[in-house]
């Protein structure tokens, strides 16, 4: 009897770990697939979910955007002689807060974040805001708001009735979104008359026939 208990806490412990908290790792598969070479990815509140770079495209750029975390954050690596084992001359052994690694929302083309309903002046809602656009989104069980043994287990008929979520969002800027949908217009169009240059071709040379 022991046993058999033991595999049904188990089992509705990994179940909660998948169910709720799985919306970074699915949606980092589509980070992986952003199509803008030398993007900038930025990363505000939902720093400590970054699983790696591995699971950014080859040459965007991950960077960090102020929030209410005041620890200090990883480094950029630096791909030089002492890449692997340099010390960065910014880094500290106190975990204070380091300035250097934040840059400004501006520079940013793509923008990790959760929205809970709740927002500060260093932490606003993006999704909400102007200029930016949710191309993927995923629920992420909001922890405060859901009780305890709701969130630790995934116990049918009772877990789906006593937890909230969230929602997990993968931003673009509205403006590259408009710039591509310009040039996949202008492309159509240049399709177009290529298809039409070619049916006169044609029609000409049945004409000479």
């Amino acid at each position: 009897k022991q046993w058999y208990q033991r595999r049904v806490r188990a089992f509705c412990r990994i179940s909660a770990l998948e169910t709720y908290y799985r919306a970074p790792m699915h949606l980092y598969k589509d980070v992986y697939n952003i199509p803008e070479p030398e993007a900038t990815i930025c990363i505000g509140k939902e720093w400590h979910r970054f699983p790696s770079s591995f699971f950014v495209p080859d040459g965007a750029t991950v960077r960090f955007v102020k929030s209410e975390f005041k620890g200090q954050l990883p480094q950029r690596y630096y791909s030089d002689v002492n890449g692997t084992y340099g010390i960065n001359p910014n880094q500290n052994d106190r975990n204070k807060e380091e300035p250097s690694v934040y840059v400004s929302i501006k520079e940013c083309d793509y923008l990790i974040d959760v929205d809970f309903g709740m927002e500060s002046k260093l932490e606003p809602r993006y999704n909400t805001k102007s200029g930016w656009t949710s191309i993927k989104s995923f629920p992420f069980l909001n922890a405060d708001k859901s009780k305890t043994i709701a969130r630790a287990f995934n116990i049918p008929g009772y877990s789906r009735k006593n937890v909230k979520y969230g929602t997990y969002h993968l931003l673009k800027r509205t403006r590259l979104i408009k710039h591509q949908e310009e040039e996949r217009d202008r492309l159509q169009e240049l399709k177009k008359d290529q298809e039409e240059k070619m049916r006169k071709e044609k029609l000409h040379d049945n004409d000479e026939l």
